[in-house]
């Protein structure tokens, strides 16, 4: 995050960056959520988006993997796993 940040800090379609709850606002309404495998499985649900991008995927335990799928059930979003292989 910290990357895209400087990237983003002077550019005029950002609203805001805010650190404390990692979510960067753009002013056509749309943001970038910024959330950790490592929260607690039940702080995970009930959210939603239109594109879900999930990085290092071959690391996530499956319930987590599991719980956030769904996001992108209410938008018909896509999904996209990023990840470097884990096995050979």
């Amino acid at each position: 995050m910290e990357e895209l940040k400087t990237v983003l800090k002077d550019a005029p379609f950002v609203v805001k960056i805010d650190n404390a709850s990692l979510i960067i606002k753009f002013i056509n309404g749309s943001f970038i959520y910024f959330i950790s495998a490592e929260q607690d499985e039940d702080k995970l649900q009930g959210n939603s988006c239109e594109l879900l991008i999930i990085d290092e995927c071959a690391y996530i335990v499956d319930d987590i993997i599991f719980t956030v799928l769904p996001y992108t059930n209410v938008s018909r979003g896509q999904v996209i796993c990023v990840s470097t292989p884990r096995f050979k």
